[in-house]
């Protein structure tokens, strides 16, 4: 049987990540490049004029018009970060380097720090890829269903109908051959009318083709997209239904993924971060060697997030 030419493909070994982020000066130099390598840009007023000094061992610049001054991380996801820019980097590698997801228990095994340390770094990675992920819109010919993550549920209504945690819609972009481009997940507060609609603006582009299962509510995404065709699938499973079948790999892979990396996490607070996880490292699958440097870049470009917006439940569609 030959090889699959992605899954296969070289990614960065160990070894070049440390030849490349092994000392905190080369970390430095490279978040420095990352986040003002076409210029400087003071983070409270935006001027690009500057001066630059050493203070206690650490590079400072002062914004020219407002004297305001900062360091490499200052309001970035990076600040006030106590974690070396080493242990940052490595979380970055072990992140996306991953065939699958990686748990803040192993996080603080790999940095050797502690729990809510690894928890905290790993959430930050997180919400830098959901917010990178955010505004990916899907466009062509688009296989959509929905699924649930956590544990099963007893008692109560059945089916879609049943108020469950974890309600999310995956979204697969495929090309002329049904081979996958592009996945979106999406988490989902019901399947009424209005969450598909708000779903549909939000995930699709105006034009594109849209296909789904017959379940009723799913109509409502025709009023914000060019075409949407319903395939009824009842009594069978969309599974039995060869065009459904990219969409089913991609929900079984990501739910195998979340599975075993993770003992437990809440569902209802953190579904969306943890599905961005995969999804980014999902749609940049074909260049491994390059999400180092493009989480870097992000994580260097992206806002200051801390511990209290992080702990808030987040919003679905």
């Amino acid at each position: 049987m030959p090889q699959n030419r992605v899954q296969f493909q070289q990614g960065m070994s160990m070894i070049e990540f440390f030849d490349l982020y092994g000392t905190e000066q080369q970390c430095e130099a490279a978040l420095e490049e990352a986040r003002w390598g076409r210029g400087f840009s003071c983070p409270k007023c935006g001027d690009s004029s500057y001066s630059r000094f050493d203070r206690n061992g650490k590079r400072i610049w002062q914004c020219t018009a407002h004297k305001h001054q900062s360091s490499l991380r200052t309001g970035s996801i990076f600040h006030a970060s106590r974690i070396s820019l080493r242990n940052w980097f490595l979380a970055m590698f072990l992140t996306s380097q991953s065939k699958t997801n990686i748990s803040a228990l192993e996080l603080k095994r790999h940095l050797g720090v502690s729990y809510p340390t690894a928890w905290l770094l790993k959430h930050k990675l997180m919400q830098t890829m959901a917010e990178r992920e955010d505004k990916r819109r899907l466009s062509g010919r688009v296989v959509a269903d929905d699924a649930y993550l956590g544990g099963v549920t007893t008692g109560g209504k059945r089916g879609r109908g049943a108020k469950q945690g974890g309600l999310f819609m995956a979204a697969v972009e495929v090309d002329a051959d049904s081979l996958v481009r592009k996945v979106r997940f999406d988490v989902l507060p019901d399947m009424s009318g209005d969450s598909i609609r708000a779903w549909t603006r939000k995930a699709l582009d105006g034009e594109v083709h849209l296909v789904t299962d017959g379940y009723s509510s799913l109509v409502a995404a025709i009023s914000e997209i060019a075409e949407h065709e319903p395939i009824v699938v009842s009594p069978k499973k969309s599974s039995d239904f060869d065009c459904f079948r990219w969409v089913n790999v991609v929900i079984g892979n990501t739910k195998n993924s979340i599975r075993g990396a993770y003992h437990s996490f809440n569902v209802s607070k953190y579904a969306r971060r943890y599905l961005a996880e995969i999804q980014y490292r999902f749609n940049r699958r074909f260049a491994l060697e390059d999400l180092v440097p493009r989480l870097l870049y992000a994580c260097a470009q992206n806002a200051l997030r801390g511990l209290n917006m992080l702990r808030s439940a987040e919003l679905s569609c």
